[in-house]
């Protein structure tokens, strides 16, 4: 006569495997809605203002091409961030009426090109860190026109948000520059 299996179910080792492989697929899943949940959050942001990740490019881009700082080791500084161009002239970030102006005055000329990278600004410092980056903090409405709705009264909710941008010295030949 063949042997007859009583066994049933299914032993303490398999058990303990299949809850080792059910607990890793829960803390992978996890970190994935995790991520994706970061992701949604600064897409949303970045999409309530994209006016503030323009005048963030202005901002770098210019940097990037400046010769030099004016006002560098002063410590922080609430005034205009004037830059010395590669090409010549000079360049100033500055908040006006709660704007941030960018004011670029070519070599050989004395009319400014002014023009406005960003409305709801509330805020703006910057410094000069160990002569080898500029750090600027920006603070600026989440959606400068929200405080106004269709009939134009004013709301009550302005959500601000600030912005903490650093742009490090590049050395290039014959000296220092951005």
């Amino acid at each position: 006569m063949a042997p007859v299996n009583t066994q049933r179910g299914a032993t303490l080792i398999e058990l303990l495997v299949a809850t080792a492989l059910l607990g890793s697929i829960a803390v992978l899943s996890a970190q994935l809605v995790i991520q994706s949940t970061r992701l949604m959050d600064s897409a949303a942001r970045a999409s309530r203002n994209p006016d503030l990740i323009l005048a963030t490019e202005w901002i770098r881009r210019d940097l990037y091409e400046a010769r030099s700082v004016m006002g560098e080791g002063l410590g922080w500084s609430d005034g205009p961030l004037v830059v010395g161009k590669q090409s010549g002239g000079w360049l100033a970030l500055a908040p006006f009426e709660g704007k941030l102006m960018r004011i670029d005055v070519p070599t050989g000329s004395l009319i400014p090109e002014n023009r406005v990278i960003l409305q709801g600004v509330v805020g703006w410092r910057w410094r000069v860190s160990d002569g080898k980056a500029v750090q600027i903090e920006l603070q600026s409405f989440a959606n400068p026109h929200a405080h106004q709705n269709l009939t134009g009264a004013a709301s009550y909710r302005l959500d601000r948000r600030t912005e903490r941008l650093a742009f490090a010295l590049r050395g290039r030949p014959g000296g220092g520059s951005w």
